[in-house]
């Protein structure tokens, strides 16, 4: 979308270091169009906690303000809502892990996931997972939605299925 290219064209000019997780992200390559893949946020993954400062002020700069979104347990991220002058709300998620489940929190490091991360198409300022990494990424995601009962939500098991054709 065009809020997204705008965040992350900012994320970009201000030397922050950025990758595009779940829906945006897949929307761009495991699906046939972009608009085939609903999603409600941007989750975005920075490599550390200390890059939150950065991000927040230039999130803020685009009119976005800290968001106090339900917590389930530890939690790796931060929110972050925008509602624009006709009303329409964008939410980012700024995650610096991963995952938030602290099993699976420390899987790969930020710069395991940038190496292999992937230019995603029709979306030049932004890379998101690799295959491998998005594929689990997604199972890692339901797993840990599992316990707070959310895992088996259809669109998570259909990024599941469309990922799956990109693996060798």
């Amino acid at each position: 979308s065009n809020e997204t290219q705008r965040v992350l064209a900012a994320l970009s000019q201000a030397g922050v270091t950025v990758l595009v997780l779940k829906g945006a992200a897949l929307a761009h390559w495991a699906y046939a169009a972009p608009h085939q893949r609903a999603r409600a946020d941007l989750d975005l993954l920075f490599p550390d906690h200390a890059d939150l400062g950065r991000v927040t002020t230039v999130l803020a700069a685009l009119g976005y303000a800290a968001s106090d979104a339900p917590v389930n347990g530890i939690t790796f991220e931060a929110g972050f809502r925008r509602q624009d002058a006709t009303g329409q709300v964008s939410w980012i998620d700024a995650h610096w892990r991963m995952a938030n489940h602290p099993l699976y929190a420390e899987c790969f490091s930020f710069d395991e996931l940038l190496h292999d991360a992937i230019v995603l198409p029709g979306a030049p300022t932004a890379r998101g997972l690799g295959v491998v990494h998005a594929f689990l990424h997604a199972c890692i995601h339901r797993v840990s939605n599992l316990a707070i009962g959310s895992g088996d939500r259809l669109i998570w098991l259909f990024d599941l299925h469309r990922i799956g054709p990109h693996l060798s």
